[in-house]
């Protein structure tokens, strides 16, 4: 069982555990020590790094613990060139920024730094039961349109609003394989983490190999 934790911290702990889930290669960067030491964390960005794009994601304090849903509530900026300081110093700070929309940081943020995931056939966001009842369904909200792995977690976009619903125990008898290969990989991550109350953040390539974000 994955302990609770933030979410680039359980990203790290479940990227060896996982088969069918590919977790696109990431850095957790500690907030305080950036507001220390920006230009030191952004080389360390450019070595890990090299030549690729980068999307920088939000891992706030308050964000996807045992007791939180909080999918799209803050910031991610998409696109970043590894090649441009600048560039890896303004995202990270933008993602920095987004926290304090509800007050003051509690502290204990971090910001994820994560390859970004090209050319996607689908992406969204998996709860594994109903969050308004907490009914047995899996829900899949997703864009299979856009191209982008960010539209459903930020609500923008007009394909950000497909939603499918799947009961948990009829998961086995869907006939979409990319819906297959998802519900498979999701349901490995519930055994990996010992919870069936999750929700996921998701891209599918266009082979249809899933990953996790």
């Amino acid at each position: 069982m994955i302990k609770n934790s933030s979410k680039g911290k359980t990203l790290e702990q479940v990227l060896p555990l996982v088969t069918l889930f590919k977790v696109p290669k990431l850095i957790v960067i500690d907030v305080d020590k950036f507001l220390l030491a920006a230009d030191e964390l952004v080389d360390c960005v450019r070595a890990t790094f090299p030549n690729q794009k980068l999307v920088i994601r939000s891992s706030a304090s308050d964000e996807d613990g045992t007791q939180n849903a909080l999918a799209g509530e803050y910031d991610s900026v998409l696109n970043v060139s590894s090649s441009d300081p600048e560039a890896i110093r303004r995202g990270i700070e933008t993602v920095i920024s987004s926290y304090t929309r509800k007050g003051p940081r509690l502290g204990g943020d971090e910001v994820i730094v994560q390859e970004m995931v090209l050319n996607t056939s689908m992406s969204g966001v998996v709860f594994t039961h109903d969050l308004n009842t907490g009914a047995p369904y899996y829900v899949v909200n997703y864009d299979d349109v856009s191209g982008l792995t960010n539209t459903v977690t930020s609500g923008g976009g007009e394909y950000a609003n497909r939603t499918l619903y799947i009961h948990r125990e009829s998961s086995r008898s869907l006939r979409s394989e990319r819906f297959q290969r998802l519900m498979h990989a999701v349901q490995e991550l519930e055994a990996v983490m010992g919870s069936q109350f999750l929700d996921v953040e998701f891209a599918l390539g266009q082979d249809l190999t899933p990953y996790l974000l």
